[in-house]
């Protein structure tokens, strides 16, 4: 078999590839042949094989190499489908999850503002007490002191809700930080 012979034969055989792969192959060989000569090209022919040998070999690794490629595809869609199947599920738990930080912050705002209120209601009682106490000693006295229980009251609770805040802060965002992660580790 000449070389003319052999890449005639192996580019029949390579119809079913792409075009693009089809012609590489060609000129591999071809060049190939050219470089070991007409004085080498039978003996280069015989280790080479036949051109059905050759051309099997050629699709066998345009196959693998397809099917790798399809295997990401379906990867990536089986990934899809998941996202799309799981969206009933997974959306009402994240909107439950915001309204939760969201319902959260309100009673923590909520508490600071009535924690910030008791002093500051103190305040104004006392002072009414000293302004009502110059007319009658018995009210300025009860103003006066309803104002420092309140102070007394409302200090330690603003200190206690700041605390209790800044603690509750802490642990949801460790939560959510561990919480996201996981699913996000989960996908690689």
């Amino acid at each position: 078999m000449s070389k003319n012979e052999f890449l005639l034969e192996l580019k029949h055989r390579l119809q079913k590839l792409p075009l693009e792969e089809q012609e590489q192959a060609l000129v591999y060989y071809e060049e190939y042949l050219n470089e070991a000569g007409p004085e080498n090209e039978t003996r280069v022919l015989q280790e080479i094989g036949s051109p059905a040998a050759v051309a099997a070999g050629i699709i066998g690794e345009h196959v693998v190499q397809a099917s790798g490629n399809s295997e990401k595809k379906t990867r990536f869609s089986a990934v899809i489908f998941l996202a799309v199947c799981a969206a009933p599920l997974t959306l009402p738990l994240a909107i439950g999850m915001l309204a939760l930080v969201i319902s959260l912050c309100a009673v923590f705002f909520s508490l600071g503002i009535a924690a910030a209120a008791l002093p500051i209601a103190g305040v104004v009682s006392v002072g009414t007490g000293l302004f009502i106490g110059f007319g009658s000693v018995g009210s300025g006295i009860f103003y006066v002191g309803y104002g420092l229980l309140l102070c007394a009251i409302g200090i330690p609770c603003a200190q206690g809700i700041w605390r209790l805040s800044q603690t509750t802060w802490q642990r949801l965002q460790l939560f959510l930080g561990r919480t996201l992660m996981r699913k996000g580790g989960k996908g690689k």
